[in-house]
């Protein structure tokens, strides 16, 4: 019997140990994509069913319309959507919407801005960083990382003129849109007139209308030079790919009629999986640098084109662009072409301004400090709910046995096993310290000589801090904490019985244990589980008629369940 609750017991044990092993790292497969895809707002959507390879999968929007699922790189396609292919360590937007009845439109920008509002909310996405952003238009993640937003309001005279925020085109006057706070560059331009240029402070609501400088001159302004290369199209709807030559063709000539444009058309450097790859460009001084990839069904084309700043990696412009293929895909592609050639031209600078008027380039280092701050945000996010309620139930026993002062040994101490449960409550106070409170009910095997036992329940109440390291999806905690209880009284078996009266006992306890948080978006109520270890450092008991005697440990190995008010 001994021997039973030991290996019992060591079990437990094992099971703690190994979930505090596995607590999240924040990493990952390298290899493994995050698929977004939309839903109509107010129209309820069943899972969307994915084929895949090997099978299938079903993807449930949330209430905000946008769902996730990861998925090794490889085709994937619909019943009534686009097929497309999937790269490693990517997150890509469907390009189409679903309806209740399984219908899909093509994605607009809203429903991009959408997605990336909602992605940046999607716990893990750190370990996407730096990786590609596929089909999301001008919107990035760090431009939406977390807070509040502001609306900005921008006009111009003459209106049309093209906006850039940060030196990525967001669109033409009058444009009404909302950033999160910060300073931002933000520039207005328009064919023949000076561009207008202001660092604005987001903190409030803001608007913009500037007048725009005609130049007087035509030829009053030297243009600049600029080595620009546009790299393999990828095609993202099966292996054959019928017109990425057409499309990196249409748009080396397109760029070709602006003379402050130089063609880089050696594109051999690049690999021919598509991945974008910045080294050839960079091998050759390509100051810019287009990645571009399409998918079709036939009857629809969706490309998205994205222009890079090659020294930095930053965007400096995207745009995924819906036509019509069949018969009219070569139209489509020169339109297409014509199109994002235009917009490309409207955000180069000036004489004598660099591409991007940016010092710092994107190096490990700053990947690093934005995935910190990216889960930093949602620990912080997560503890805004500072209330813990949970249940426990756990088992254990004794280190020695009880003198039952006739001669004899209750040997309750380690030939018998314990059960007992647990209501916990958790106020946090600060990212580390929490308040605990745990009522906590015993019932106590009592056996000794072979004689039989009884059930002896006893209740206890344990007060104390936690000390918590928090993860983004986990804590490890341990609390200290001073315990105080009762037993009612009970007789004890053994060669001549023995009864032993009420008694009150107080004691220091030590709690370890582990929660895994169980929530896919930081919006949403976490809940967690729990394992554990507690043990009794050590227990003053007294009671009516007994002397006063000390139990020096009892320890029990603990799961529960619980979530955050």
């Amino acid at each position: 019997m001994v021997r039973i609750k030991q290996v019992l017991l060591f079990l437990a044990g094992a099971m703690f140990f190994a979930a505090c092993a596995g607590m999240p790292s924040g990493g990952g497969r390298e290899d493994v994509s995050l698929l977004v895809v939309l839903s109509e707002i107010g129209s309820p959507t069943d899972a969307v069913t994915l084929t895949v390879p090997g099978g299938t999968v079903k993807v449930k929007p949330g209430e905000d319309g946008v769902g996730f699922v990861k998925l090794d790189a490889g085709p994937v396609s619909s019943e009534h959507g686009v097929p497309f292919i999937i790269s490693g360590r990517s997150v890509i937007l469907y390009p189409e919407v679903f309806d209740k009845n399984g219908n899909t439109r093509p994605v607009q920008p809203s429903d991009q801005q959408r997605a990336m509002n909602s992605l940046t909310e999607y716990v893990g996405f750190e370990r996407w960083f730096g990786g590609e952003y596929v089909n999301f238009g001008p919107y990035r993640p760090k431009q939406y990382l977390s807070g509040e937003y502001f609306p900005l309001k921008i006009e111009s005279s003459p209106a049309g003129a093209a906006v850039s925020i940060d030196d990525v085109v967001w669109g033409e006057t009058p444009l009404e849109l909302e950033l999160t706070a910060g300073r931002y560059l933000i520039e207005i331009s328009a064919q023949d007139y000076l561009p207008f240029r202001k660092i604005v402070a987001v903190n409030k609501p803001e608007s913009l209308s500037p007048q725009l400088e005609l130049q007087k001159s035509a030829g009053s302004l030297k243009k600049d030079s600029f080595r620009i290369m546009v790299a393999p199209v990828r095609f993202l709807s099966g292996t054959e790919d019928p017109y990425g030559d057409v499309i990196q063709s249409a748009m080396e000539q397109n760029f070709s009629d602006d003379s402050r444009l130089e063609i880089l058309r050696d594109t051999s450097g690049f690999s021919g999986d598509g991945a974008r790859d910045f080294t050839p460009a960079e091998a050759v001084g390509a100051d810019l640098l287009v990645f571009s990839s399409y998918a079709s069904d036939g009857e629809t084309l969706y490309l998205e084109a994205v222009l890079y700043e090659t020294a930095s990696r930053r965007v400096h412009y995207a745009e995924t662009y819906i036509s019509e293929a069949g018969f009219a895909v070569f139209d489509s592609i020169d339109e297409i072409s014509r199109r994002f050639s235009d917009a490309v031209g409207k955000t180069l600078p000036e004489a004598g301004e660099p591409i991007v008027n940016r010092e710092e380039e994107v190096t490990a280092e700053m990947l690093a400090y934005e995935q910190g701050l990216y889960q930093q945000r949602m620990v912080e996010s997560r503890m805004s709910r500072r209330n813990l309620v949970s249940i426990k139930a756990g088992m254990g026993g004794f280190t020695d046995d009880l003198d039952d002062g006739l001669g004899g040994s209750v040997g309750y101490r380690s030939n018998s096993l314990f059960n007992n449960y647990r209501l916990d409550y958790q106020r946090i106070l600060s990212p580390h310290i929490s308040l605990s409170v745990m009522m906590q009910l015993y019932l106590q095997t009592i056996e000794s000589d072979g004689n039989g036992g009884n059930i002896n329940p006893n209740v206890s109440v344990i007060a104390g801090p936690e000390f918590t390291f928090r993860s983004e999806t986990s804590d490890v905690y341990f609390t200290p904490g001073l315990l105080l209880g009762f037993a009612p009284g009970f007789t004890a078996y053994t060669t001549v019985d023995v009864d032993y009266a009420p008694q009150f006992y107080t004691g220091f306890e030590l709690d370890v244990g582990y929660r895994q948080y169980l929530f896919n978006r930081r919006s949403d109520r976490p809940l967690f589980f729990n394992t554990g270890m507690m043990f009794d450092i050590v227990e003053f008991a007294y009671g009516s008629g007994q002397d006063f005697r000390i139990v020096p440990i009892r320890g029990s190995v603990y799961l529960g369940a619980g979530v955050s008010l």
